[in-house]
Formats: C-alpha cells, structure tokens, sequence
C-alpha cells in the first residue's frame, strides 16, 4: 500500500469568521478526498495543550509534512511561526513543496502582486514558492 502524501496547512488559527474557517475546512476536505493527509491547525492541533506544546506538535507536523499550503495572514502571529518551522524543514528537505493558495492582501481583485511595504513575508514567500519549485 503506497504512503499518503502529507500536507501542512499554514494558516491563521485565530480565525474569527466563519467563512474563512469554512473555506479552510472545505480546502482539507477536498484534499482528503483526494488521497492526502491534512494537517488544518485549528481542527488538528489540541488547542486545550500549552502554548510550547502547541508549537512542538505544530512542528512535528510541519517536519512529517511532504507539502505544505500556504494561507498567509499577515496579522497571524501563528503563521508567522509555522513559515518559521517551514523555513527550516525545507532546508532540511529539499524535496518539501510549497503552495502559496492565499497571500493575505498582497494581491489586488485581478491577482496581480500589490507591493505596500518594501520588505514583507508576504513577499518572502511568494519569491520563496518560486525558489523552491525551481529546485
């Protein structure tokens, strides 16, 4: 029997809308159904845990991961952390992939690349995506 691919999905687990939380959980249907094993930090994560062992299974999660998809909040203290752990689990890995799907805001309504600071994460990681894929 072939292993099950895993993803990691990055994104806010502060998530107060119910739309965004339902896009989230659509998205780890969608790709269960498809035959992976997805990591949703806020469904998957014992949010009852302390905060140093949220992170220490947000990690081991991040380092299991085969694939990780990229919903960036800026504002999401909790992505900032998980791109962190990805950062390094990549250059570990170098057969990690990386999915930007959303880049909080730095798109306009065409999907065209907005710039608003001169250094960003959000641009990191869009150059990043690039870098990766090219490896």
């Amino acid at each position: 029997m072939e292993k099950r691919k895993k993803i990691f999905v990055i994104c806010p687990v502060e998530i107060t809308d119910d739309v965004t939380k339902k896009k989230l959980e659509d998205y780890k249907k969608k790709l269960e159904a498809q035959g992976y094993e997805v990591y949703l930090p806020h469904f998957d994560t014992n949010q009852e845990a302390s905060e140093y062992e949220i992170c220490l299974q947000k990690m081991k999660a991040i380092m299991e991961a085969d694939e990780v998809h990229i919903f960036f909040v800026p504002l999401s203290c909790s992505s900032h952390f998980d791109l962190g752990i990805t950062f390094l689990a990549c250059s570990c890995d170098e057969k990690k992939i990386i999915k930007v799907i959303e880049n909080g805001g730095l798109t306009d309504e065409h999907g065209q690349i907005k710039l608003s600071f001169e250094k960003s994460f959000g641009q990191m990681i869009q150059e990043w995506e690039k870098n990766i894929s090219h490896n």
